[in-house]
């Protein structure tokens, strides 16, 4: 019987290879902290917000609060224009 054996998957965490389609959003999200922006994209990527919270070094409920204040943020911003 042959072994099978797991390769985990290589993961982007590049933020600067993400490209928006929406000019408005970019120029909302360039706006926000780097840390936010970092967690923003990261979710707008698709990463888990575990993973973004190991890549971040905090805990998993964090990211999603900050998900939900930056998602806020950049609504008002965005009505704003």
């Amino acid at each position: 019987m042959q072994e099978q054996s797991f390769v985990e998957p290589i993961s982007n965490y590049d933020i600067n290879s993400y490209r928006f389609q929406d000019l408005d959003l970019k120029m909302a999200v360039d706006g926000l902290k780097p840390r936010d922006k970092k967690i923003l994209v990261l979710h707008l990527m698709g990463h888990k917000q575990r993973e973004i919270a190991a890549v971040c070094d905090v805990s998993r409920s964090m990211i999603s609060k900050r998900i939900n204040s930056i998602i806020k943020i950049l609504r008002n911003r965005l009505d704003q224009n």
